[in-house]
């Protein structure tokens, strides 16, 4: 089992697009102790929903194909789609969602589209679990942002 560990940091509460901060921590139990990794990136023009999901992706393509995961992070953005299995509709949607205007129903792509998409994919070789409470290394990583 492995777990990944995200945090992420914008300066404002709201979800409007600015620039921001994700660090994420893998950590695995080996035959000779705990292995830990961290990387940390910056995007520039982003929501606190995009930079999870860029972490997720960016963690999950370090693991090896079929590793458990367990996952820690805060943003129920990211959990509750692949929990509630909204993930699988919007795949067979085509990552677009239907709205209705004037009578009228149309599809709009989804917000994040890209990243959902491939997160999709790469949930398919791993199996995850999702951890209710805050990580190990939560404190440090909300210092380091």
């Amino acid at each position: 089992m492995v777990n990944i560990h995200i945090a992420t940091s914008i300066p404002k509460s709201s979800n409007r697009r600015q620039a921001g901060e994700y660090i994420y921590v893998l950590e695995a139990e080996t035959e000779k102790g705990i292995y830990t990794k961290d990387s940390a990136g910056f995007e520039p023009d982003t929501t606190k929903n995009r930079l999870t999901l860029i972490a997720l992706n960016e963690a999950l393509g370090r693991l090896k194909a079929g590793e458990d995961a367990r996952i820690y992070t805060e943003n129920t953005y990211v959990r509750h789609p692949i929990e509630e299995g909204w993930i699988y509709r919007w795949k067979a949607d085509g990552f677009q969602r239907s709205q209705v205007k004037a009578g009228k129903k149309y599809f709009i792509r989804l917000e994040n589209a890209d990243l959902w998409e491939k997160l999709f994919h790469t949930l398919q070789e791993y199996q995850i679990t999702w951890a209710d409470e805050p990580g190990s290394y939560h404190s440090w990583m909300k210092e380091e942002l």
